[in-house]
């Protein structure tokens, strides 16, 4: 496998909102693609939990929107976009969190066809440190082959 230490960076643009990127491992491993929500930097994905990622076989890309805030807030309800996603979807979200309440999370796991949703005790808006281990097992249990998605709606975390 590739150095996990390889990394590249970049940015896209796509329907009117610049995606800045940043990948860890081998390009030809399963894809983990981690999403940031509600105005976080993709950095609050840590290089440390990435890694393990990388370390488990997966080709992580994590991504933050510019201007994210602003693009969110004037965009219509996504519901019926997230009913047309394919890929295995975890959502992970923090139980006290104090933007975004769990219900949130959880609307969006269940309009995600087959996606699980994972609440964490305690935890906010962030990825706290003693955390990362249970993001990496719960992530790459996901990615792994052979993983059989459950059918429509989340499964309790």
């Amino acid at each position: 496998m590739e150095d996990v230490a390889a990394r590249t960076q970049g940015r896209v643009a796509a329907n009117g909102i610049e995606l800045a990127y940043e990948t860890f491992g081998d390009p030809g491993a399963p894809p983990a693609v981690l999403i940031m929500g509600l105005a976080t930097q993709m950095i609050a994905w840590p290089d440390e939990l990435c890694e393990g990622l990388a370390r488990r076989g997966l080709f992580v890309v994590r991504f933050g929107f510019r201007r994210q805030l602003a693009a969110s807030a004037s965009q219509p309800n996504r519901t019926a976009d997230l009913r047309r996603i394919t890929v295995p979807t975890l959502v992970i979200h923090g139980l006290h969190d104090p933007l975004v309440a769990a219900s949130g999370g959880l609307a969006v796991a269940r309009a995600i066809p087959g996606s699980r949703f994972v609440g964490f005790s305690g935890m906010g808006h962030d990825l706290p440190r003693v955390l990362w281990p249970e993001f990496v097992r719960e992530i790459a249990a996901l990615a792994a082959p052979g993983e059989q998605r459950s059918g429509p709606g989340p499964a309790a975390g």
